[in-house]
């Protein structure tokens, strides 16, 4: 058994695509739209997802992948997230490298 680790941080500053047009963008709005798509799956409407960040985030990105990204690390969070679980999410800035941490707490047995 081998427990995952909580935090799961992804840096999009240095996130690679290789196609589509990178142009600034607010990393906080696009989290904010992804968590208004997922709030209305039933399966997952026992837990909370917290997401306090209301100031913007500049990153120079394609919109459409990284909110596929973003998508995709709630997605699996919910999963991994037990009933009445709790998810928090938070953009960090590293001098000028910003990452977001999804943290669900959740273990793999």
């Amino acid at each position: 058994m081998q427990a995952l680790p909580a935090t799961n941080p992804v840096l999009f500053d240095k996130y690679v695509f290789n196609s589509g047009e990178k142009i600034p963008e607010d990393l906080t709005r696009i989290i904010h739209e992804v968590l208004s798509m997922v709030q209305h799956l039933n399966r997952y409407s026992n837990r909370v997802i917290r997401f306090d960040r209301s100031d913007p985030v500049m990153v120079q990105v394609n919109a459409a992948q990284i909110k596929q990204v973003i998508l995709n690390l709630v997605a699996n969070a919910l999963q991994a997230t037990p009933d009445g679980g709790h998810i928090a999410i938070d953009i960090v800035d590293n001098g000028g490298a910003r990452s977001i941490n999804v943290d669900g707490g959740a273990t793999c047995i």
